[in-house]
């Protein structure tokens, strides 16, 4: 697992379990099974009929499966080993530019290399610094999100709780919240761990974007308006009504109310020659797309296009209204320029005005266009209308997408819905795409606001894992990245010229492998050894209570070469791995290591994970079995070139060989004969 977004904050020590490193060390291998606790297979029998239908034999230990207790052996280092701290919050600032996306936990160690303070009143301080982003981190992850400012003052009341009448204490607490508030930027937001926030997230990063945006599309609009309104001013002023005697008295003010017979100004204007009249068709037209500008543009740039919608139809509703009300908008602008311009003509452009769509609108006018804005969550169960949702990606207007889900399959070990999104998008191959676990709250970040960005629909989707068993739903969704459960990715069709530029998958840990791997330091007797473990699907499933029965845990003294660690089984032939049994390490609550079988749904659920990620490692050009293929290829064939040229050169000079020995022999025998 990559401790580069898991470390530990604690600055104490954490007891007699933890190295130097803060890796446990106190755990080991046991002798028999009489030194464990539990069930465990111990025939090579039974172990046969488990990994063959996932049942066993009356005959066998009672309960030799997994329990609460148990947990995959790689995630042992980060279990009881001080406080884990999260890349969680993220601090969101406003600026000119945007949005300023950072963790809370980047901040911190900023405030802390700026701290002045010296002695032990500088390790106070970076205590109670420390403290506040654990407090912080409950306040965010409780509400979702919430202002810097309020979760600021309600962490520094448990910090001086805490500290009590220990002026010392009191002293580094004020400290450490005066040095945080002033790298917190008025109007900053917190956003916790959890799904909850992604909406907050997405709102954020779309409103800052839309804004800049915006800004000119409605600059246009207001001149437009401007414009319109003075020729119906001036044909107002034109008209009767605008000569009449109270008309002209208002327009001139009341200086000269006593001074000048309005009336009789009147019947004179009345008497002169007039301009040319707008004309009712005119006027109506000009008075109509005043309304539709005034109108629609109220209605689609208000607080309504920062809606977070958390259903499908709703949001696919919402998209054809926002699309049909942009037309509409965008049609009124440009009539309204002939206008102004007095170009319009009703013989030509009324049919041309009547047949305007979405897909008449020019590129530059669409970026005004207000994305609409959807979080889906999936829970347990796929929801159906998800299909409907990215039917429509390719459909007029835009869409920001988040689709958060907490399986990776269902209860029979098939790939979830959420699980197999990502790739599908990729297929489309014209949608921003990116796919992560809520582990990597920095990637998201950015992926959101790389997606607000795009011209065209964006989909995010989250991992967020089940939080079962006493394990954080962050580690799990780490090792669910790590794992290659759901591997991170990004499609971006606007980076680039080709497939290889749009494709990155290099944000995995060991991406360049296939498996993660991660060493453990395990005690045998009085010495510590290092052992490497690797992380397959095999530990995310390990972590979910409905599959407890689908994994077998072996007695230490079962011997036989057909049992294999579960990597080497996954690089076998579907043939060979029939004639073995695969396994990886668990510990349990005693601390001792245990060799774990799979069962027959888990194995196919390990092996599709498995290929989705070589699929991936393929597309993003991670490793391509094509140019391997193709490299193989050219090498044999010019290694065959290169041995048929060596051979024609040999025998051309075997035969040059053979003539100028068989000319020398005959001048032998002739000198031979001469003399």
């Amino acid at each position: 697992m990559n401790e580069e977004s898991a470390t530990l904050v604690s600055t104490e020590s954490v007891g007699s379990e933890t190295g130097s490193n803060g890796r446990a060390v106190k755990i080991q291998f046991p002798a028999g099974s009489s030194e464990v606790n539990q069930d465990l297979i111990s025939r090579e029998n039974d172990l046969d009929l488990f990994c063959r239908t996932g049942l066993l034999t009356a005959t066998v230990a009672e309960n030799p499966f997994l329990t609460k207790d148990t947990i995959p052996a790689i995630l042992h280092p980060y279990l009881g080993a001080g406080q884990t701290r999260l890349p969680w919050p993220l601090v969101l600032t406003p600026s000119d530019v945007g949005i300023q996306v950072r963790s809370l936990s980047a901040l911190i160690d900023e405030v802390i290399t700026a701290n002045a303070e010296e002695g032990d009143q500088r390790l106070l301080v970076e205590r109670a610094l420390a403290e506040l982003e654990t407090q912080l981190a409950l306040v965010a992850g409780s509400a979702g999100s919430c202002s810097s400012d309020e979760a600021l003052q309600e962490a520094r009341s448990v910090l001086l709780k805490k500290a009590g009448e220990r002026e010392k204490q009191v002293q580094a607490a004020n400290t450490a919240v005066s040095l945080l508030e002033l790298g917190f930027v008025a109007g900053s937001l917190l956003i916790g761990f959890g799904v909850e926030g992604l909406g907050t997230l997405l709102v954020a990063n779309s409103e800052a974007v839309a804004r800049a945006r915006q800004t000119a599309y409605r600059g246009k609009i207001a001149h437009l308006a401007s414009g319109l309104e003075n020729l119906l001013q001036a044909e107002q002023e034109d008209s009767l009504g605008g000569q009449s005697a109270d008309r002209l008295a208002h327009s001139t003010g009341g200086a000269y109310s006593q001074t000048i017979d309005f009336s009789s100004l009147s019947h004179l204007i009345d008497e002169a020659p007039h301009g040319t009249s707008l004309g009712p068709d005119r006027k109506a037209r000009i008075e109509s797309i005043l309304n539709i500008l005034r109108v629609r543009s109220e209605e689609l740039f208000g607080e309504r296009q920062y809606e977070c919608f958390r259903n499908v139809e709703g949001a696919v509703a919402e998209l054809k209204q926002r699309v049909s009300d942009f037309a509409e908008l965008t049609r009124a602008l440009h009539m309204g320029h002939l206008e102004v311009e007095h170009q319009y003509r009703s013989e030509l452009h009324d049919q041309l005005f009547d047949r305007f769509d979405y897909e008449s609108i020019p590129s530059s006018e669409r970026k005004a266009f207000p994305p609409v804005l959807i979080h889906i969550h999936l829970s347990g169960g796929d929801h159906a209308d998800i299909e409907r949702l990215f039917s429509e990606l390719g459909q007029a207007g835009e869409m920001r997408v988040i689709v958060s889900f907490d399986s990776v399959c269902d209860e029979h070990a098939v790939p979830s819905l959420g699980c197999g999104l990502g790739l599908q998008v990729v297929a489309r191959g014209d949608t921003f795409i990116e796919q992560n676990t809520l582990s990597d709250a920095v990637s998201i970040g950015e992926g959101l606001q790389i997606a607000a960005r795009c011209r065209k629909s964006s989909v995010l989707t989250v991992y967020s894992g089940l939080g079962d068993k006493g394990i954080s739903a962050y580690l799990e969704t780490a090792i669910a990245r790590d794992s290659r459960a759901v591997p991170a990715f990004r499609f971006d069709p606007e980076e680039g010229d080709d497939f290889s530029d749009w494709l990155n998958a290099e944000n995995n840990e060991q991406a360049n492998l296939l498996w993660a791997s991660s060493p453990l330091d395990i005690s045998a007797s009085s010495d510590t050894e290092s052992m490497m473990l690797y992380s397959t699907p095999a530990d995310l499933l390990a972590l979910d209570p409905r599959f407890y029965q689908n994994f077998a845990l072996l007695d230490p003294a079962l011997d036989s070469e057909r049992i294999i660690p579960l990597t080497d089984y996954l690089q076998l032939s579907r043939q060979d791995q029939s004639a073995v049994y695969p396994f990886f390490w668990v510990r349990n609550e005693e601390h001792w290591m245990l060799r774990c079988v799979p069962g027959p749904s888990m194995r196919h659920y390990i092996r599709a994970s498995q290929r989705s990620w070589v699929l991936l490692r393929e597309w993003s050009g991670l490793e391509s079995s094509l140019m391997r293929s193709a490299l193989e290829k050219s090498e044999k064939e010019g290694q065959e070139r290169l041995d048929a040229a060596i051979q024609e050169a040999q025998d051309g000079f075997d035969a040059r060989m053979k003539e100028k020995t068989s000319k020398l022999a005959q001048q032998i025998v002739q000198n031979i004969a001469a003399s």
